[in-house]
């Protein structure tokens, strides 16, 4: 539970060095366990703050404005029932390799823009106070070198 402290909400503060090595779990756990322990108790979690970068100096940290998203999935892809011979069976029978490397390059075209169907559906386009706000960081980094 929390203390009263004259604080109008509870902050939570979950930190995770696991990212780098795909655990998840950990992060997921520590969620469930402060919902278990009501700090997420009402309407639901007024926002987050991820600081997923380096600091800008000795004195400023950097604090990610936006985030680009992690999809996390697996693709399985089979072939025959034994290992064929490229050099005996090349170009007769399916290269299952050859199907993944074409799966991958059907999801973006040479821009990068996604070709998934609704991939980008709910997000939302830049408004005029994000660009401010980035070419205020910017302009604060440039002062800072």
């Amino acid at each position: 539970g929390s203390r009263s402290s004259g604080c109008p909400v509870n902050v939570l503060f979950v930190a995770d060095g696991g990212a780098e090595v795909g655990n998840v779990r950990a992060v997921r756990q520590a969620l469930q366990e402060a919902r278990e322990d009501g700090w997420m108790r009402g309407a639901g979690v007024a926002g987050i703050l991820v600081n997923n970068s380096s600091w800008i100096n000795d004195e400023s940290p950097c604090i990610c404005y936006g985030m680009r998203g992690v999809i996390d999935l697996e693709i399985r892809v089979t072939g025959g029932e034994r290992p064929l011979h490229s050099g005996m069976h090349g170009g007769l029978v399916p290269e299952p390799m050859f199907d993944l490397m074409a799966l991958c390059a059907s999801l973006a075209d040479a821009s990068g823009t996604s070709c998934v169907p609704n991939f980008t559906g709910g997000v939302r386009p830049p408004r005029d106070e994000d660009a401010q706000n980035l070419e205020a960081a910017a302009r604060a980094l440039r002062a800072s070198e």
